[in-house]
Parts: C-alpha cells; sequence; structure tokens
C-alpha cells in the first residue's frame, strides 16, 4: 500500500504533479464519507456529491487534470451501497480517495457499513486530504477549529504508525502547541502539512513536497 497525505486537493500544478504517477489511467473509488450531519439522507447527500454539484466537481476536475479517466472513476455512496457492493467497489479499485470533512463522522459511516477490513486489506494506493489524510494515522487527533472545540485523539483506520500529521498547517501558536502536546504525549514526530504540501509513504519510505514542516521527538 502507498499512502498520500494532504490538507487540499487541487488541479495538477508545480508543487503537486508528483500525484500523476499515482493516479495517471488508474481505476478510482472516491470515499465521501467525512460529510457533516447536516446531510440526513441520499437526497441531501446528492446535493453535494451528486453529478455536477459543488463537490463532485472539485474532486473529479481534479483528478481529470492527473489523468484520471471519468469513466474510472466511482463513488461510495452511503446512502445507497450496502456492505458488499462497497466491498466490491474497493476490491475493483486502484486509488482509494478519501475526501476532507469531519474525520470521526467518516470513521463511524466507515464502521457502519463494515468496511474498514477491506481497507486495511488493500494493496493499492490510499489517498486523502485533510480528515481523508487524518483517517490514515494511528490515533489521529483532532486540532480545536470553528468545527471542534476541544482537542482529542481517536481512534482510525490504522494504515499508517509512528507518527501523527497536523493539516492545514500555518505556522500560529495555536498549531504549534498542539503539536507540542501529540510529541510530549505520544513521543512520535509530527508531519504539518500546509494547504500545498504532500506526505507520500510508501515502501516504509517518507517522501514530502512543496509546504511540509516535519517536528521531531
Amino acid at each position: 500500500m502507498t499512502n498520500i497525505l494532504m490538507s487540499t486537493f487541487q488541479a495538477k500544478s508545480g508543487w503537486n504533479n508528483i500525484l500523476q504517477r499515482y493516479l495517471e489511467n488508474k481505476k478510482v473509488l472516491v470515499i465521501p464519507f467525512a460529510f457533516g450531519d447536516i446531510v440526513k439522507n441520499e437526497r441531501d447527500w446528492l446535493k453535494i456529491y451528486g453529478l455536477r454539484s459543488k463537490y463532485y466537481l472539485q474532486t473529479v476536475n481534479p483528478l481529470v487534470s492527473f489523468g484520471v479517466n471519468k469513466k474510472d472513476i466511482s463513488w461510495a455512496k452511503y446512502y445507497s451501497d450496502t456492505s458488499r457492493t462497497l466491498k466490491e467497489k474497493i476490491s475493483e479499485a486502484d486509488v482509494l480517495f478519501f475526501s476532507g470533512g469531519y474525520p470521526d463522522l467518516m470513521m463511524k459511516r466507515l464502521k457502519d457499513m463494515d468496511v474498514i477490513k477491506s481497507i486495511q486489506k488493500f494493496k493499492g494506493t490510499v489517498i486523502g486530504f485533510s480528515a481523508g489524510a487524518m483517517v490514515q494515522i494511528e490515533n489521529f487527533h483532532i486540532t480545536p477549529d470553528k468545527d471542534y472545540n476541544h482537542f482529542s485523539y481517536h481512534y482510525s483506520l490504522e494504515l499508517l504508525h509512528g507518527f501523527d500529521i497536523e493539516v492545514h498547517y500555518e505556522k500560529s501558536n495555536d498549531h504549534e502547541v498542539y503539536i507540542d502536546k501529540v510529541i510530549t504525549e505520544r513521543n512520535i514526530p509530527v508531519y504539518a502539512i500546509g494547504d500545498n504540501g504532500i506526505v507520500i509513504v510508501e515502501d516504509n519510505q517518507f517522501k514530502s513536497y512543496g509546504d511540509v514542516t516535519y517536528y521531531h521527538v
């Protein structure tokens, strides 16, 4: 498995062109399970992820810029997929793409669909931005922001171990306070990923591109 961690997912440009190596001509399964509680049913879901919706276009257009064919992009649909159909989609994909949003809600929905073990056994490339990056890290943390009012640790997909990440990193006291907290409490390093940064973990080797700061123990 190759893991790619980002804060944002943008169309191909200088800082992120490395992604084409992992996406071009691949079959991509988008797993947009990090939506907020405002989405209550399939109709609500289609308004934000359905064909030509805002988040549909913000996902598909960048994927195409990296050489993915539209016909090779499929979607995990929380309100219409069953556990069986979603496991089939995972097995047929070359790339699993986890979107941003609420990481704790994403984990709850993946558990509800009983696909965590299928994801852990996946042999391809796992790409995630923001929440989609966080859930790949063992016991990821959430830094307080407009959506979360306190610091917390959470269970995850446990695809990656021995480090943590801080997404949407900017050099500020708030970010660095919580990075120091993780380092002190867990004795592990932290990769702080800015909005134009990428961390790739492949064959236990770490490579970073763009705006990434490494905080060691």
